[in-house]
């Protein structure tokens, strides 16, 4: 056995004594706690000019481990990179938390001859060209030598506490990663778009039908204005979206009892009426008590004269078809999801028949030093998906739009087989709502969106 300290000179880079070793190997085993681009090269090149499954590498998931570049890895030489994905305690006072933080490597030279690198090297430019001050041993040895059961031994230990790394599992990664860091390190946002979403700035109507032989075309909507309010949200109003329910089927209903027909249009007068009274002007149907709307014709096709209210509005609008109507949300901003980790209760000895044999050892000559009570180990388990979304009359719409929201998530690429949706419907702000027939919104899901979840609803009806 020979062993070799690395180096008198702190600053002597590791890279150029490993590339030579690496490149004499038939498999290399590694467990480093940090890796990024330099130290996935590394190993790259070894597994391009060997045999699949002749290199493994256990890495933490925490900063700066490049995990991109580990998914890239892995998806080039499946089966070779093992993430240990850290804890959030134990925590030590005023300091930092558990993890793994090895960095340990076995390589096999032949049949018998055997490489081992022990320090405190990570696999980063920082360390394997030399700008950091580290130390490290290389041992010469034997496979009959019994370091080498020692070092795999604890490799493999390494290994059984950590997952094998899947590039659907990304996302998760980098959450826990950011997790454990307070925000420090790449794809640290916050929060990110809820899927699915469009803009739309528009002053949504519910209305029923009370003519007898449908609107007249075309369709010009007469409202009188009685609040300071409602004449506000019709200046802000851009678009205007009517959706049409048959007589008897909205108002007091909830849900409708009949799907709508949509009009889209946009405001056509706004005549104050205090400044400029108007009479004559064309309109062919009208819509008298906001908080009840029910459409009637307009008899004349003109406004009416005044009788009190603050302005006079018509709305011009074109039919769009019928169909489901559509998820909006009302708020400031484009709806948010913000993603988090769930962590859980691990036991870090689960599984370890060397400890498991320590331990009756020390139970069979008294020695309690080894049983005392672990540190409460708590480790990632679970992304988790929160979102606040601001849905107008909710009760308006016929099925259950958490749950359809719910398939909008399952069906985008942030969900995994351990991802939870926490979705949180909330009323939109009081200024943003006249009635609950009456709203103004600023997103909607996509009709590509909507139709993918009412095939989807249909096809697992009863799940």
């Amino acid at each position: 056995m020979q062993i070799q300290f690395f180096d008198p000179y702190p600053f002597r880079p590791q890279g150029p004594i490993l590339r030579p070793l690496l490149a004499a190997a038939r498999r290399v085993d590694a467990a480093v706690a940090f890796v990024t681009r330099p130290g996935v090269a590394l190993l790259r090149d070894f597994l391009k000019t060997h045999a699949r499954g002749s290199g493994r590498l256990v890495a933490s998931v925490r900063f700066p481990t490049d995990l991109p570049a580990l998914a890239n890895l892995e998806d080039e030489f499946p089966d070779t990179v093992r993430l240990h994905l850290g804890f959030k305690k134990p925590e030590e006072t005023a300091a930092e938390r558990g993890q793994f933080h090895s960095k340990v490597l076995l390589i096999e030279m032949d049949s018998t001859s055997r490489c081992i690198v022990v320090g405190s090297h990570n696999w980063t430019e920082n360390a394997l060209e030399g700008y950091n001050l580290e130390a490290g041993v290389l041992i010469r040895c034997d496979e009959r030598d019994s370091i080498v059961d020692e070092v795999r031994a604890h490799i493999d230990a390494c290994d059984q506490r950590s997952e094998r790394f899947e590039r659907k599992r990304l996302r998760f990664y980098e959450a826990v990663q950011r997790d454990l860091h307070r925000g420090v390190g790449p794809g640290g946002q916050e929060s990110e778009d809820f899927p699915g979403f469009e803009e739309v700035e528009a002053l949504v109507i519910h209305a029923e039908d009370c003519t007898t032989n449908g609107l007249p075309e075309p369709v010009q909507l007469f409202v009188p204005v009685r609040d300071s309010g409602t004449q506000q949200m019709f200046r802000q109003a851009p678009r205007v979206l009517l959706y049409l329910y048959p007589a008897g089927t909205l108002i007091g209903h909830s849900p409708a009892k009949a799907a709508p027909r949509e009009f889209e249009g946009e405001v056509t007068m706004t005549n104050i009426v205090p400044d400029a009274p108007v009479t004559a002007r064309s309109a062919t149907c009208q819509l008298d008590d906001l908080s009840a709307p029910r459409i009637d014709l307009l008899p004349g096709n003109t406004v009416p004269a005044t009788s009190g209210e603050l302005s006079q509005v018509v709305i011009r609008f074109a039919r769009r078809g019928s169909g489901e109507l559509p998820v909006f949300h009302s708020a400031e901003q484009r709806p948010k999801i913000r993603m988090g980790v769930k962590y859980h209760v691990v036991d870090r000895d689960q599984g370890d028949e060397w400890l498991e044999k320590r331990h009756r050892t020390a139970e069979s000559v008294g020695d309690t030093e080894d049983n005392r009570p672990l540190p409460r180990y708590e480790a990632p388990h679970h992304l988790t998906v929160n979102s606040k979304l601001r849905v107008p009359s909710q009760d308006l719409y016929a099925g259950d739009v958490r749950q359809q929201l719910t398939y909008v998530l399952t069906g985008s690429d942030l969900f995994d087989e351990t991802t939870v949706a926490e979705l949180e419907l909330d009323a939109p702000a009081a200024s943003a709502v006249l009635s609950r027939y009456v709203y103004r919104v600023n997103h909607r899901l996509t009709q590509a969106t909507m139709a993918r979840i009412t095939k989807q609803l249909k096809l697992f009806r009863d799940v």
